[in-house]
């Protein structure tokens, strides 16, 4: 008697990362495949096609549609976006300040490359920074111009960090120029932030 029929298999089709809605944290997640297979003494032998799919978090063994996928791979590309635009200002804001009162310190452009890698975990190489310096002062665009590119997407303590940024390079060649000074002060009314803060961080870092 030969005994035929068909039966479900769930097999594992990726495993990533993905922000589970109910452990509200990144988690790892497996994307299950339910295909339906003709089986053969009930041994799975052909697979008869697709029946459904879903995300399965590892963590909390909940199950999703593959949405949720889609949908965290926005909010990451978007992060990721707007990371290289704030690396990219707030390198360029950097210069601004260093290039403020005319001199280029070697103390300046070392604290640059230092600030910015504790910022964003990457190096800045010195002919990078030499090449951005160029650039910057032949462009000869306002701080206005900078500072409008993550202004928006920023929170006070980022705004700040942008701040402190600045203070730091003000300092590191032992003076603090009225024109740097100036153009904190432009950055913080820019950021919407009280003077006070500006004076208060100069003073911290002084």
């Amino acid at each position: 008697m030969i005994i035929f029929g068909s039966k479900g298999r769930i097999t594992t089709k990726k495993r990533d990362l993905f922000y589970c809605p109910t452990c509200q944290s990144e988690k790892t997640y497996e994307w299950k495949l339910v295909r339906n297979w003709f089986t053969l003494y009930f041994i799975p032998v052909i697979p008869l096609g697709l029946k459904g799919e879903y995300i399965e978090c590892t963590t909390c063994l909940r199950t999703y549609s593959i949405d949720v996928i889609e949908h965290y791979d926005k909010i990451k590309n978007a992060n990721a976006e707007f990371l290289s635009e704030f690396h990219k200002a707030i390198r360029e804001i950097m210069i601004m300040i260093m290039l403020a009162d005319g001199i280029i310190d070697p103390n300046e452009k070392k604290t640059i490359q230092t600030i910015y890698f504790q910022i964003s975990g990457d190096e800045y190489p010195a002919d990078k920074l030499d090449d951005d310096i160029i650039r910057i002062k032949n462009e000869q665009l306002s701080i206005d111009y900078y500072i409008d590119t993550i202004s928006g997407k920023l929170n006070e303590q980022g705004k700040i960090l942008v701040i402190q940024s600045a203070v730091i390079i003000s300092l590191s060649d032992g003076l603090l120029d009225n024109k740097e000074t100036i153009m904190m002060k432009k950055i913080a009314k820019k950021f919407e932030l009280n003077e006070n803060i500006i004076e208060d961080i100069i003073t911290n870092f002084k």
